[in-house]
This record gives C-alpha cells, sequence and structure tokens, in this order.
C-alpha cells in the first residue's frame, strides 16, 4: 500500500476494531496519530506495520505453543 493519510473510520475497518479502540491503541502509543488541522489521520504505512507486528506476536505465540 502506497503511504496515505487514512481516516479514524478507514483505520478502524482496516483493523476491524471500533473507535473507542483506535484511541486506546492511540494512549498506548501502538498507533501515532498525524495531525491535520484539526482533524486525525493515520499513516498507512504505520497501520501496515502495526498489522505485521500483531502477525509476528501472534507467530511467536503459536510456536511457544506448539513446543510445550
Amino acid at each position: 500500500m502506497q503511504n496515505h493519510l487514512l481516516t479514524i473510520p478507514t483505520t478502524c475497518k482496516l483493523l476491524q476494531v471500533g473507535r473507542s479502540t483506535i484511541y486506546a491503541l492511540v494512549a498506548r502509543g501502538h498507533l501515532r496519530p498525524v495531525k491535520v488541522g484539526a482533524a486525525t489521520r493515520f499513516a498507512s504505512s504505520d497501520i501496515d506495520a502495526f498489522i505485521e507486528q500483531l502477525r509476528e506476536q501472534a507467530a511467536k505465540a503459536a510456536e511457544g505453543r506448539a513446543t510445550q
């Protein structure tokens, strides 16, 4: 995906979560918002990186379960 700025609703759809989860991810430092005037956006590259992190965490967790 090219690096575009995504709205909160679009980010919610991509991550399949609600708006409050997006705000919680921002508060925890997992997502970095980009302010454009009063609007909040997210860089598509940041969302791609976050999804990749989730994949890696899931793979490590599955690997840990497989060795037990």
